[in-house]
C-alpha cells in the first residue's frame, strides 16, 4: 500500500492522473536504474580475485542490483594472496571499476577501513564511536545509600585488540557519565546480553562457536508500580 498525505495543487494533480496503473505496474515490475538499490560489497582478508569479481558483479546486476558500495576488511577467514593498497590490489580495483561501468552498476567506495567510517589519530576519544557501560551494586533497602559507585569494566574484543597502544590508552582514559538508575532485582538476567549490546559479536561465517542468531525473548516478570519506590539524586 502506497500512502501520501501531501496537499497538491490542481496542476500536480492533473499529472498524477496522467500516470495510468500499467504503467506504475510495470515501473515495478522493471524499476527504472536510479531506483535500484545497492549493496554492501565486501572484500574480506585479502581475497581478491579478477574472476570472482566478475561473477559478483555479473549475479548483482542480475538480480537487479543498482551498485555497490566497496568495503575492505579483515574478519579472521583464510588470508587471500591480494593485499590493501598493493599494486595488485590496485589493478583489482581497476577491474571492479571497469566491469561496473560495463554492467551498468554504479560504483563507490566507503570513506574508511572496516566499519570505522572515518577515524584516525587525529580523533579525540569524545569524538570517536561510542558504547554504553553499566556497573552495579546490590542493596536492600529501605536504605539511604551514600557510596561511590564502581566504574564499569571496560568491554575488549579482538578488534580492540588491534589497535595501537597509544589509541587504546586514550580510549580507556575517556568515559562520561550517562544515567543513574535503580530499580528492583529480578531474576533471570537478558541472555547473550554482550552480544546483543554489540560489546562483542564475532562473525557467525567465519568463527567456530557463534550463533547464527540471538533470541529477542525475555522472560522477566513485570513489576508492580506500587512497589517501586526511588528517590534517585544525582
Amino acid at each position: 500500500m502506497l500512502c501520501s498525505c501531501n496537499q497538491l495543487s490542481n496542476k500536480q494533480s492533473g499529472l498524477i492522473h496522467d500516470i495510468s496503473i500499467d504503467s506504475l505496474k510495470q515501473s515495478f515490475l522493471n524499476p527504472p536504474d536510479d531506483a535500484r538499490p545497492w549493496v554492501y560489497w565486501i572484500n574480506m582478508d585479502g581475497n581478491f580475485d579478477m574472476d570472482g569479481i566478475t561473477a559478483d558483479l555479473e549475479s548483482l546486476r542480475d538480480v537487479g542490483m543498482g551498485g555497490v558500495l566497496f568495503m575492505e576488511v579483515d574478519l579472521g577467514v583464510p588470508r587471500g594472496d591480494i593485499n590493501y593498497m598493493s599494486p595488485e590490489w590496485q589493478e583489482h580495483m581497476k577491474h571492479a571499476m571497469k566491469e561496473c561501468e560495463r554492467l551498468g552498476l554504479e560504483f563507490s567506495l566507503i570513506t574508511g577501513p572496516g566499519w570505522t567510517g572515518t577515524g584516525g589519530p587525529w580523533m579525540k576519544a569524545e569524538q570517536s564511536m561510542q558504547h554504553l557501560l553499566t556497573s552495579s551494586v546490590d542493596v536492600k533497602g529501605p536504605i539511604q545509600f551514600n557510596q561511590e559507585l564502581p566504574v564499569p569494566d571496560l568491554q575488549v574484543s579482538r578488534f580492540h585488540l588491534q589497535q595501537t597502544p597509544q589509541t587504546r590508552q586514550a580510549i580507556d582514559a575517556w568515559m562520561e557519565d550517562v544515567a543513574l538508575m535503580a530499580f528492583p532485582r529480578c531474576d533471570p538476567s537478558i541472555e547473550d546480553i554482550s552480544e546483543k549490546a554489540l560489546y562483542n559479536r564475532d562473525p557467525y561465517t567465519s568463527m567456530v562457536g557463534v550463533k547464527p542468531y540471538l533470541p529477542s525473548t525475555a522472560n522477566h516478570a513485570a513489576i508492580e508500580k506500587n512497589k517501586v519506590r526511588l528517590d534517585l539524586s544525582y
